[in-house]
């Protein structure tokens, strides 16, 4: 059995992003939730690398499977797919009004539905950053004001 750094060596997908923030964030495709940041490219880097350890020594230590490395060679560009005939009419349908092949549809649509879960991957990251000052500004403040504002007039009184 594979030791961690010997896992690690292998060819595992690795992303490395900009952060609108400033700084990076990084991760192994393979390795799900495991996420690094940093303020260079390389510091990010070197921060996965030592997350991806930890991951791994925990992951072989509960009896996890870990995935192999995604090969992109495997992959041709064609899908052998079944819908039902209903659906497929209704496909070539409306690839005739776009003027366009199924393939081409379905494509699209495929592209158009990827891109849109990444997008909302975004969002949701870009929220979770947001929310905390929202909910200060937004509910906090306003009932701190609230409070002070109600205990003057208890005093005044």
């Amino acid at each position: 059995m594979m030791n961690s750094k010997e896992i690690l060596k292998r060819g595992y997908v690795r992303r490395l992003l900009p952060a609108e923030e400033g700084g990076y964030t990084a991760s192994i495709q393979e390795f799900p939730g495991l996420v690094a940041e940093g303020d260079t490219a390389e510091e990010t880097l070197a921060n996965l690398e030592k997350a991806a350890l930890s991951w791994l020594d925990v992951s072989l230590a509960n009896g996890r499977k870990i995935r192999e490395p995604i090969s992109f060679d495997s992959f041709s560009g064609k899908i052998a797919l079944r819908i039902p005939r209903g659906l497929h009419q209704q496909v070539a349908a409306l690839a005739e009004c776009e003027e366009c092949s199924v393939n081409q549809l379905l494509t699209t649509a495929i592209a158009t539905y990827v891109g849109n879960l990444q997008a909302s991957s975004k969002v949701n990251r870009v929220v979770r950053q947001v929310k905390p000052k929202l909910l200060d500004d937004v509910i906090y403040r306003p009932m701190a004001t609230i409070k002070k504002s109600t205990s003057k007039k208890i005093i005044s009184k």
